[in-house]
This record gives structure tokens, C-alpha cells and sequence, in this order.
């Protein structure tokens, strides 16, 4: 019975992991149109992000797998380390570099080709 329902999660997880289509690739790719971005923030956002602590507020996540997928996208990007997700608050913390040029659509679209939607940029006091 203990493997049967063993079995069970982790072919929830591998159904959960495959319908947000993850994928690791660069942020840098290009944009794919059958995919919808939703009502996450922008991906052509500009804006300089100038705060040294995040809490990036993303949906779609269920599993481990989702977590490594987001962590690797974010820490590609040139200034952002130390991507860990709150379990508590169901949000990933960065660290960004002090004038590093990372801004709200770099993330945005980090999170978006992990599989996912950054719905939330909060800054944190240090």
C-alpha cells in the first residue's frame, strides 16, 4: 500500500512538472507565440531593479524539479545569486548585485522560460 501511494505522487509530480512545460533554456530565447504569457508582469519592462534583497512572487510551481528549474533561470541572469525559494511564503529570494543591470523584465522572463509567472517583485530590506 506504502508504494502504491508512493507511485502515486511521484506520477502527480511528473504530470504537474510536464503540463507547465519546463524547459531549460537561456532567457535570452526567443519568445514562443503558442505559449500565453498571462497576467504575470511584463517581460519588455525596462526598469533597473536597484534593491539588493528580492522576493520574486511566482505562480505555477509544484514540485522540486520546478524549484531547480526557476533557480537555474535566475541565476543565469549577470548580477542575480543566491536563488532560494520560502517555502513559508511560496516565494523565491534573489540576491542582485549593486549596479548590476538586471531589471523587472529580465526576471519576468527568467521565470517565464522556466515554465512559470512572476506575478510579484518585492524589495526587501537587506
Amino acid at each position: 500500500m506504502m508504494i502504491h501511494m508512493l507511485s502515486l505522487l511521484c506520477l502527480l509530480f511528473a504530470v504537474s512538472c510536464s503540463a507547465s512545460k519546463q524547459t531549460i533554456e537561456t532567457a535570452d530565447a526567443p519568445m514562443a507565440a503558442a505559449r500565453e504569457i498571462g497576467d504575470g508582469l511584463p517581460q519588455d519592462d525596462p526598469s533597473l531593479i536597484t534593491a539588493t534583497s528580492l522576493a520574486l512572487h511566482i505562480r505555477g510551481m509544484s514540485c522540486p524539479k520546478c524549484v531547480t528549474n526557476a533557480e537555474i533561470q535566475l541565476e543565469r541572469l549577470p548580477g542575480v545569486s543566491g536563488a532560494m525559494l520560502d517555502m513559508g511564503g511560496g516565494t523565491f529570494r534573489i540576491k542582485v548585485k549593486p549596479g548590476a543591470p538586471v531589471t523587472r523584465g529580465n526576471l519576468a522572463r527568467a521565470i517565464w522560460v522556466a515554465g512559470f509567472t512572476l506575478v510579484e517583485i518585492e524589495e526587501l530590506s537587506s
